[in-house]
């Protein structure tokens, strides 16, 4: 890539003068608005300064909740009911990000709940994954499954027969960190 260099009064540019590509063989979703980009249109999100722009590049993902219970853009109630599970198979060292847009708690309460089991269904780590309303999208990753695991169980549930909370756009991630949503599949973006 060739580049002029302009000097400013305060700040040196570099402006390339070939035109950058971008490239994603899959949809994706911006992780502002939620609304969906298009295959190889690139994704902008708010930049470091005020009123500025930024290009949003992310690895691919998949995700591997179950499909029933994704909630893709639809504001669902969510009560005291663990038959929203995704279950898993998986061994010692796994580790999963769970994410999710929820609103309206009707207590400090847990969203999710996440059961490694062993062979036998019985537990050997369960972890809850607690609301921070300070925020819409929440994420939580565990920590790696213990040895024995043979599979894990992922609960979309609240803390009690009372609570309840809204939620959307569910996603798991078999990996140490949550990415922005997807409901199936997306590509490695890349900026060349």
């Amino acid at each position: 890539m060739t580049r002029a260099i302009v000097k400013g009064f305060k700040k040196l540019i570099i402006v390339p003068r070939d035109p950058a590509s971008f490239t994603r063989n899959s949809p994706a979703y911006n992780p502002e608005d939620g609304s969906q980009v298009a295959v190889n249109e690139p994704r902008f999100v708010d930049g470091p300064w005020a009123g500025s722009k930024a290009l949003y590049v992310e690895e691919g993902t998949r995700t591997v909740c179950n499909p029933s219970y994704i909630y893709k853009d639809a504001w669902t109630v969510i009560g005291y009911d663990w038959a929203r599970a995704t279950s898993i198979s998986c061994s010692a060292g796994a580790v999963f990000s769970i994410s999710a847009d929820v609103r309206n708690p009707s207590s400090s309460t847990r969203w999710a709940t996440v059961a490694f089991r062993d062979a036998g269904g019985a537990n050997l780590a369960v972890y809850n994954a607690l609301t921070d309303t300070s925020r819409t999208r929440q994420r939580y990753t565990t920590p790696a499954a213990p040895a024995n695991t043979a599979n894990v169980n992922i609960y979309w549930v609240c803390t009690a027969p009372e609570a309840t909370y809204e939620g959307r756009n569910f996603q798991i991630e078999q990996k140490p960190y949550a990415t922005s949503f997807t409901d199936s599949t997306r590509s490695p973006e890349s900026l060349t």
